[in-house]
């Protein structure tokens, strides 16, 4: 049997690399299963630099920071 595969959107990947513990419990026992795969979409770095060039000033992130963090907790 292979090893699920769970690919994050982007909500989730930030909450996930910035602010883990604001996620569900569930959500992050799921994330923390060796079992499975968990990786994210260039598309959701993309959506990120997106949002951060309308200048929100709720939302301060980099990207190349989330895509960083997203490999060094490990996922694909």
């Amino acid at each position: 049997m292979s090893a699920a595969v769970w690919q994050l959107d982007t909500n989730i990947l930030l909450a996930a690399t910035i602010a883990p513990e604001r996620l569900p419990d569930e959500i992050a026992e799921l994330l923390r299963d060796p079992d499975k795969t968990v990786s994210f979409s260039t598309a959701s770095i993309w959506e990120v630099a997106i949002k951060r060039l309308l200048n929100r000033k709720s939302f301060d992130f980099n990207p190349a920071d989330a895509h960083q963090l997203a490999v060094e907790t490990g996922f694909a």
